[in-house]
Parts: C-alpha cells; sequence; structure tokens
C-alpha cells in the first residue's frame, strides 16, 4: 500500500490571519493586525452578532483576500521533505469547493509539491467532514503522518491511528497535547531540523 501524509492548509502551511484580518474590516470596519489574530471570530471581536459572525465567516471562506496569505516558514521545506521520501501527499482543507482553483494556485506558487487537493463540499461540520474523508484516504493509502493545528485535525487523525503533528499556530501546547497530539512543534524548522523525532514519537 502507498504511503502518504495528511496536512490542512489554514493555520497549518498557510498563514490566513491577514484573509481574516481584511474580512472583519470590511463587515465591522474594524482593524485587527494579522499578528493579532486569533482562531475564531468571536476571539478577535467582542459583542459580535450571530449575522456579523456569518458575514465574516463568508467573506473568509472566498477567494476575496487569499492574494494576503502567506506560507507558514519552513512550510513547503516539509512538505518536499515528505515528497522527496515517497509520500503522497493530500492537503485537506475545509475551504469550500468554490475556493478550489485559487487554492491550487496558491500551492504552486509558493512551491508545494504536488498533491491531492481536498475542499469542502456542503455545509458539513469540520470534524465531520474530515473525518470522512481521512476514512478514504486509509482505504487506499497507509497514511503515516497527519498535519494540523486544532484540536479537531488531531481528533481525527487520532481516530485513524495517524501519527498526529500539531503546531502551535493558534492553540497552545497544552491544548494539542490535550487532544492527544504525538508531536508539538512551534516551528516546522524543529522537524526539519532534527526528522529522528518523526520515528521515535510515532
Amino acid at each position: 500500500m502507498k504511503k502518504a501524509i495528511i496536512v490542512d492548509i489554514d493555520g497549518t502551511i498557510c498563514d490566513s490571519r491577514a484573509r481574516m484580518s481584511e474580512s472583519i474590516r470590511e463587515i465591522l470596519g474594524k482593524y485587527i493586525p494579522p499578528e493579532k489574530v486569533q482562531y475564531t471570530v468571536e476571539a478577535n471581536v467582542s459583542n459580535v452578532t450571530k449575522e456579523e459572525k456569518r458575514r465574516i465567516w463568508k467573506v473568509f471562506l472566498s477567494s476575496r483576500y487569499i492574494s494576503y496569505d502567506k506560507p507558514i516558514p519552513y512550510s513547503q521545506e516539509l512538505m518536499k521533505y515528505f515528497s522527496s521520501r515517497g509520500y503522497s501527499i493530500f492537503y485537506l482543507s475545509s475551504r469550500p469547493i468554490s475556493m478550489f482553483d485559487e487554492t491550487m494556485q496558491w500551492l504552486k506558487e509558493y512551491g508545494y509539491p504536488e498533491g491531492t487537493l481536498i475542499l469542502r463540499r456542503g455545509f458539513e461540520k469540520d470534524i465531520t467532514f474530515k473525518e470522512k474523508e481521512v476514512h478514504q484516504i486509509t482505504i487506499y493509502y497507509q497514511v503515516d503522518y497527519g498535519l494540523g493545528d486544532t484540536p479537531n485535525d488531531i481528533i481525527v487523525y487520532n481516530k485513524f491511528e495517524i501519527c498526529s503533528i500539531a503546531i502551535t499556530t493558534f492553540y497552545s501546547k497544552q491544548k494539542l497535547l490535550e487532544s492527544g497530539a504525538r508531536i508539538i512543534v512551534s516551528s516546522w524548522k524543529e522537524i526539519l531540523d532534527n526528522p529522528s523525532i518523526l520515528e521515535s514519537n510515532c
């Protein structure tokens, strides 16, 4: 069976905080510096209404500000590391399917290795969508590693006995540890500098 890795996009290999910052500014007229942006709308803006939240996420989950997205440092190098070792790469994201072409272009523009891009169709919850897709991938591939930045990512990978690797983009090391992450890093450079942690922890 061919070996593979699964990698989330936003917060894992893509720094999309500027896109969220612009989405909030468009809807609320409030500027939050990208470096201070948090994972959820509520964490960024107090007293936000349900309708405002819906509108912010609608803008964020569109291609309007995708040009603001930048690679998380060393993420390209890490993906190339896995690719050079024969791993097929599945880029799995809860972005809507309407962002497919722009996401593919972004991956190519920033030099990520070729892989299979899977985005969400419909309105399934993030964790439900990812569980279904990971299950399908594991039918045909030996998935050795799953990379993500949220507790939900880690929970899904662990459910299918995939070695879960988390980066602390938004969540603390403690929170990711509680979710069951096998490896937690603050920078992907930690793995590039010491690849042996992959085998010793998985």
